[in-house]
């Protein structure tokens, strides 16, 4: 009876290291997927992802690599267009009144 006793022991301290290696796979996980994330957003993958089942590291990475694919899609950021300061040919050189005094403010604004 006495080695019974000792094999639940060790059968529970296994299962104990097991969980153990699975929340440090999890956590490793999840910072790799939400790299580029914003810290709220990693926050809310994290969330997310605690009720996924872990059953393996390829798995869970799968689960939690599509639930930031589908939540955090990334948006390129709006380019600024760039204006073109070509004079444009057959442009009139007139300015009229309202102009001429702005470029006169600015005139005496960069003076």
């Amino acid at each position: 009876m006495r080695w019974k006793t000792r094999l639940d022991e060790q059968v529970k301290a296994n299962v104990k290291l097991q969980n153990s290696l699975n929340e440090t796979a999890r956590k490793n996980i999840l910072n790799t997927v939400s790299e580029g994330l914003a810290d709220t957003q990693k926050e809310k993958l994290a969330a997310l992802a605690e009720g996924l089942e872990f059953v393996s590291e390829e798995a869970f990475s799968k689960k939690v690599t599509t639930i930031k694919e589908a939540y955090f899609k990334e948006t390129a950021a709006p380019q600024s267009e760039v204006a073109d300061e070509t004079p444009v040919e057959g442009a009139s050189d007139e300015v009229t009144p309202a102009m001429a005094q702005y470029l006169d403010a600015m005139n005496r604004w960069n003076s």
